[in-house]
């Protein structure tokens, strides 16, 4: 169902972090999110909860957000902040993904738009 072997599994099972390509699917199967909200008040932390709940890599992240990767990269292990041009591009990725309803793509309301 979740398109991985036995091994893979007994791993999960033992302490293993899955991939974060197999977390949507884990999600799916569940039929909930298993990881912990963000702090509503930490746009950064609303973005790291996006990224895992999809599974997308840091690429496919600044591509949606329309930023590089790299700065992204930068925010998350704080060695920089977002410019003002960049926090309003990631208010408006959040204002647009929250209201998104696809399965893949619904995300709690605990991550609120950042101004």
């Amino acid at each position: 169902m979740l398109g991985v072997d036995k091994t893979t599994i007994w791993n999960w099972e033992h302490g293993r972090t899955p991939a974060l390509r197999h977390i949507p699917a884990i999600i799916g199967f569940l039929g909930q999110i298993p990881i912990p909200p963000p702090d509503p008040a930490d746009p950064l932390a609303c973005l790291q909860y996006i990224r895992r709940i999809r599974g997308w890599t840091l690429q496919a992240l600044g591509k949606n957000i329309g930023i590089h990767h790299e700065l992204i990269q930068d925010w998350f292990a704080g060695r920089s902040r977002p410019s003002r041009r960049n926090i309003e591009k990631v208010a408006r990725f959040l204002a647009e993904n929250l209201t998104n309803s696809d399965p893949e793509g619904s995300f709690p309301p605990e991550c609120p738009e950042r101004e």
